[in-house]
């Protein structure tokens, strides 16, 4: 039996030491404090084995253990910037220049200190029979924009319109966003959203398409389904429709309720999204056709599994 022992225990010493090995890898640790579950947005120029490549890449994160990402570091091109996503907490962009080339760099990073982002949706009310159940609207997009850290407060409004303007303006589409604008007047860092009787083939639309100045319009039509203000304040934020998947809410077709960490990104500082002026960074202008972090914004389908 003795020799048994022995090879027991010499078994568990090469296991406990290949643990230990060193790795290349560096370590991203939340601040203490800071809720979880967490996911971390990475950008920087990334070793792997013996190539370098700027890029963006996306992890996981549970509990207040260290990360691990690929060895990276930062150059002129592409900067180091780590962005923590949390549900239920607004996103911040932390430039962080304390990575090697080296390896083994242990850095820590704070989620953003306020809860959600808020975004004021004033509805008003042309026809009132989707009155009843906007609230019930507005939550299932705070639940879709949660993982986001962006939030929605309603106010209800119901403008005073002569009976012939009601009429005209009850079917109405983003041809005639000029006269809705009107309704509402100048409503700074805020949506209007009118609420409409029905018009074929539409359950919403956002009227700020190319260089329309109405980037602050969104219609909902009484065939809305419960993810329809979800997808056209979306839009709002500056998501498209994704070319890359279905099961996204901002999908042209369907009911899904699911957002990308890309996605994410965009909603808060992407230029043309009605938060970026309120994020404390420059609004970023993301350019899909270069790779990697020198698009300034990561992938629209970079996320976690």
């Amino acid at each position: 039996m003795r020799p048994r022992r022995l090879l027991s225990v010499a078994l568990l010493l090469v296991f406990t030491g290949a643990t230990q090995a060193p790795s290349n890898n560096d370590w991203v640790t939340v601040a203490p404090g800071s809720k979880g579950p967490f996911s971390l947005l990475v950008s920087g120029y990334f070793q792997d084995e013996k190539t370098w490549s700027c890029a963006w890449r996306a992890f996981s994160a549970h509990g207040s253990a260290p990360i691990a990402v690929p060895n990276l570091t930062s150059v002129s091109h592409c900067p180091t910037e780590v962005i923590v996503a949390a549900p239920g907490r607004a996103m911040r962009i932390i430039r962080n220049g304390a990575f090697s080339e080296r390896g083994g760099d242990r850095v820590t990073v704070k989620s953003a200190p306020q809860g959600r982002r808020r975004l004021l949706v004033m509805a008003w009310s042309i026809d009132g029979s989707l009155s009843s159940g906007l609230r019930q609207y507005v939550e299932s997009a705070n639940q879709v924009f949660d993982r986001c850290g962006i939030g929605f407060d309603l106010s209800l409004e119901a403008p005073k319109l002569p009976d012939a303007s009601r009429l005209q303006l009850q079917g109405a589409g983003c041809d005639q966003a000029e006269e809705l604008q009107k309704i509402a007047g100048k409503t700074r860092g805020a949506v209007n959203l009118f609420l409409l009787r029905e018009r074929p083939h539409y359950r919403g639309a956002w009227c700020g398409n190319g260089e329309s100045p109405y980037k602050d319009v969104v219609l909902l039509y009484r065939s809305a389904s419960a993810t329809t203000l979800a997808h056209e304040l979306g839009h709002a934020l500056a998501l498209e429709h994704p070319p890359f998947i279905d099961d996204n809410v901002m999908a042209d077709i369907g009911d899904a309720r699911h957002l990308t960490l890309g996605q994410c990104f965009r909603s808060h500082f992407a230029v043309g999204s009605i938060l970026s002026a309120s994020t404390g960074s420059a609004p970023r202008r993301c350019d899909d056709s270069k790779d990697g972090a020198a698009s300034r914004c990561p992938p629209l389908e970079l996320d976690v599994p």
